[in-house]
């Protein structure tokens, strides 16, 4: 049952992000193309602004969704609508802090832009981009039931739905109006009835949360709540660092256009790591109740197998970046839209880095180690900003990457796992970590060599034709080499099982719902 459970819910948010992923992709496109590249620096500047400010959630949604995953399990109704009223009141507190916060940085805005981008409505830009962020912690708390109880699959269908329409609007509205401000307003719009649907939806579902539960948490409760969320304040400080300050120190050291260049990247990395994310997120209620039915082996077997599906996807996707990275962009928006190739570099081992890494995430977080990694993401943060000013003064751009990836081998690469094999394993971390060294340096190596071919059998001009043939060519060497070198293990063939099965429960559905429409 979990496994189905996971993989309708991975299923489900894959379909749902290819396509946002296809539409995001074409609106901007027309993006570049109407408003140009200080208005996208200013799309990513703004949108850093406001991940730093959901620092106030502090973590809390996780720390309440972990607490949720027992009392589901044992259908504990009164339980579940005493945590989701907690939910609802601390949410409220932080969504209105937020938007204070939000406002009162509107004074300060042209000092985090270097230059002077002839960008009238600056103010306004960004009050409609908050009020989107803050609307969220008003009405979408009710989503967090929905995955705690193995069934995401339910927002992502509530997502794709308004996702879809939304993206095709603003497309239009970029073609026919190239007004920004309407822009805005139409993804502003989307989310908040978007998430009033998922709220009405999970009202139906679990009608018992309609009411305000008068009952508190007892005292052991509270305090577990308490410690990991002091705990996750840490991983957020962390997260938000690592991902929300890089359109920043690129704004103010660099410039905003610059920003605009960089956002295609992470643009087009971003679609693949929200694809991934979702895939993988699907798994995280089922690996809460396997940690909750307190089967250690099983637990441990279940992430070895896990990781090496990470690993296999996100090492195939980053050589084939390594090595079309470049003609693609140059094809999509011309040459006046690319990075130097070692920016691109790190960028792409960063991506693999963050890919991996995610499974060990999702296991730490589902076996409640928040406490226990409190201190890691503090002294990660502080290094990778430190590193990336310094760095971003001396060697430009790739010095922001440079940093992120000198904070990461310090930190994350290995600490993070050994909180996770000692405390929810209790084993050795060495074995995952001499592992990850050998699999990170068959990747570099494998990369190489696909493009050391490529490079031998393409001399001509770039065009269409030949990208495609040189994707083709790139997908068949790394594929092929990484089948060779580990279908004989245990994790490679049981994730492939799993994949038939899954396809062949599809084909199924799909020819049994064709006899009936007959």
């Amino acid at each position: 049952m979990r496994s189905e459970k996971a993989i309708k819910n991975s299923l489900y948010a894959v379909l749902t992000q290819l396509i946002t992923s296809v539409l995001a992709f074409v609106g901007r496109t027309i993006f570049i193309k109407t408003l140009g590249y200080d208005y996208l620096g200013i799309s990513g500047l703004f949108s850093n602004i406001l991940t730093i400010l959901s620092f106030a959630e502090l973590g809390i949604g996780v720390a309440i969704s972990y607490t949720l995953y027992k009392p589901l399990e044992e259908k504990n109704e009164n339980k579940v609508n005493i945590i989701m009223t907690l939910y609802a009141k601390v949410y409220l507190y932080i969504g209105f802090i937020i938007l204070s916060v939000g406002l009162s940085l509107i004074p300060f805005l042209n000092k985090l832009i270097n230059g002077n981008p002839n960008i009238p409505h600056l103010k306004l830009y960004y009050i409609i981009m908050l009020l989107s962020t803050v609307s969220s912690y008003f009405f979408a708390y009710r989503r967090t039931l929905l995955t705690a109880d193995q069934k995401s699959y339910v927002c992502e269908k509530n997502n794709m739905v308004f996702d879809i329409f939304a993206k095709i609007l603003e497309i239009l509205v970029l073609v026919i109006l190239k007004n920004y401000i309407i822009y805005l307003l139409v993804s502003f719009i989307k989310t908040v009835a978007s998430n009033i649907s998922i709220s009405i939806i999970a009202g139906k579902r679990y009608p018992y949360i309609k009411k305000k539960a008068t009952e508190k948490l007892d005292i052991e409760e509270q305090k577990s709540i308490k410690k990991n969320v002091i705990g996750l304040i840490c991983q957020k400080l962390g997260a938000i660092v690592l991902n929300g300050t890089d359109n920043l120190v690129i704004s103010k050291f660099v410039n905003i256009a610059t920003v605009g260049v960089y956002s295609n990247y992470y643009l087009l990395t971003g679609m693949v790591t929200t694809l991934l994310n979702n895939a993988f997120y699907g798994i995280t209620a089922s690996v809460g109740s396997i940690k909750a039915s307190g089967n250690k082996e099983h637990l441990y077997k279940t992430f070895k197998r896990m990781y090496f599906t990470a690993f296999f996807i996100f090492g195939f996707i980053a050589i084939c970046l390594k090595t079309m990275f470049k003609d693609f962009i140059v094809l999509w928006i011309g040459n006046e839209g690319t990075l130097p190739q070692t920016t691109v570099f790190i960028i792409i081992i960063n991506f693999y880095i963050a890919g991996v890494r995610l499974v060990v995430t999702i296991f730490k977080n589902a076996s409640g180690l928040y406490w226990n990694d409190r201190y890691r993401p503090l002294i990660e943060c502080l290094i990778n900003l430190t590193t990336s000013i310094i760095l971003v003064k001396i060697i430009g751009i790739t010095g922001v990457f440079v940093g992120t990836l000198f904070a990461g081998i310090c930190t994350t690469i290995w600490m993070e796992p050994y909180i996770l094999y000692k405390h929810a394993f209790e084993k050795s971390v060495l074995p995952f970590l001499k592992s990850f060294i050998l699999l990170i340096t068959y990747l570099i190596g494998l990369s190489f060599i696909t493009s050391y071919v490529n490079s031998l059998l393409f001399i001509s001009n770039l065009n269409i034709f030949t990208f495609i043939v040189k994707c083709i060519i790139c997908s068949a060497i790394t594929i092929s080499i990484m089948f060779l070198s580990f279908y004989k293990t245990d994790e490679f063939n049981y994730t492939f099982n799993i994949l038939r099965v899954q396809i062949r429960k599809i084909i199924s559905k799909i020819k049994v719902k064709k006899n009936e429409f007959n």
